[in-house]
């Protein structure tokens, strides 16, 4: 009897620690983001709103679309790192069309994709407004610095390019400005009705940014 019990305390033992780890795996997520602070700081943010218990690994940022993706393969598979959620963050700002398919392609196969067409900043402008046109990112900048200054988190002698981008509470900022991550969501979709998804690079204005901020809302559901 007393072995039984020896086994059977091991037996339970082991899948208590087997429940550990997936628990471990499930909550920890990897953002492979390109920009080093605003994407970053934005769902910090809204993690934070949402009162997420995840842990939240981010690559170090700087990257372009193709090297963000050869970075994952060298850092995170190749040491078969396991998360419950990976995640790719990245433009097309300037970046070569064919470079930008290409990492879209790939990642869709490793994980979540969000990607913005042009920048990370339409969606942060779809917070605001419904845009339907092609707009550079410096018309997404000077639109965020006149929301910001008009609602006083930017002085008069401040930019979103130069001040806002990198402040921590970018998406706290947006939220008090008068901006709704539902709305953007909503405004998101609808921007990808009429788009050639399989080319992003021609897919302009379009971001997925909202597939990123729904798997977060659909964890804090299941909390």
């Amino acid at each position: 009897m007393g072995t039984d019990n020896f086994h059977h305390r091991g037996r339970a033992g082991r899948a208590a620690r087997r429940e550990a780890y997936q628990d471990e795996r499930t909550s920890t997520w990897l953002f492979m983001c390109e920009g080093e602070k605003t994407e970053r700081n934005y769902f910090e943010g809204l993690i934070k709103y949402l009162n997420l218990d995840i842990k939240v690994k981010y690559s170090k940022g700087g990257k372009n679309t193709t090297s963000l993706v050869k970075e994952y393969n060298h850092l995170y598979r190749d040491e078969k790192c396991d998360f419950g959620r990976v995640l790719f963050i990245f433009d097309k700002d300037s970046f070569d069309a064919n470079n930008f398919n290409v990492a879209a392609e790939i990642a869709e196969r490793i994980g979540t994709v969000a990607w913005s067409n042009e920048s990370f900043e339409l969606w942060l402008c779809l917070h605001f407004y419904c845009i339907v046109t092609a707009q550079t990112r410096h018309w997404y900048n000077n639109k965020l610095t006149s929301i910001l200054r008009e609602k006083g988190f930017l002085t008069e002698n401040q930019s979103y390019e130069d001040d806002g981008k990198s402040d921590p509470n970018i998406f706290s900022n947006i939220s008090e400005a008068g901006g709704c991550y539902k709305k953007a969501i909503e405004r998101a979709k609808k921007l990808t009705e009429d788009k050639a998804l399989h080319n992003p690079a021609k897919a302009n204005p379009c971001t997925l940014i909202y597939k990123a901020v729904e798997a977060l809302i659909e964890k804090a559901k299941k909390k």
